[in-house]
């Protein structure tokens, strides 16, 4: 093959893995895209388990910082702010953390699932062969005993 055969067959492949890439980060964003829909009002966003970390950090930075400003500022109702702050951010928090721990579990067991497919067929493979043995010692024993 000459160099420049070579060269036309890196280009092609370097071509068809960025196609395939593209396919699959495609895919994976369409599988993985949340919905949530309130009367005629729908709103999709792909989301994933960083996403959700990210607003669980924001979440927090922001209750936070409304609470120092309402203690603060607001000296007359100061109990009440602190209050409604810090019951909103364990409430939030609480079910941000449980979103966050489904989804990650979720997007774990699918790439899983796809990327280790070839790994589960070769335990088959192996899995049967110990069965296979376990069944030809179990006939041995049993033939020997007889």
């Amino acid at each position: 093959m000459s160099a420049d055969d070579e060269r036309q067959s890196d280009d092609t492949l370097a071509a068809e893995a960025s196609d395939i890439f593209d396919r699959y980060w495609s895919l994976r964003k369409e599988l993985t895209t949340w919905s949530i829909k309130i009367g005629p009002i729908r709103i999709s966003k792909p989301v994933d388990t960083n996403s959700l970390a990210i607003a669980f950090i924001i979440w927090h930075a922001a209750t936070f910082t409304t609470g120092v400003l309402v203690t603060i500022f607001w000296a007359n109702n100061k109990a009440l702010g602190i209050a409604l702050v810090v019951g909103s951010l364990f409430g939030f928090g609480s079910f941000l953390s449980q979103v966050w721990s489904q989804g990650m579990a979720k997007e774990r067991e699918f790439l899983h699932k796809i990327e280790h497919e070839e790994s589960i067929a070769r335990f088959r493979i192996v899995a049967k062969q110990v069965r296979d043995v376990e069944r030809r010692i179990d006939e041995r024993l049993n033939g020997e005993t007889s």
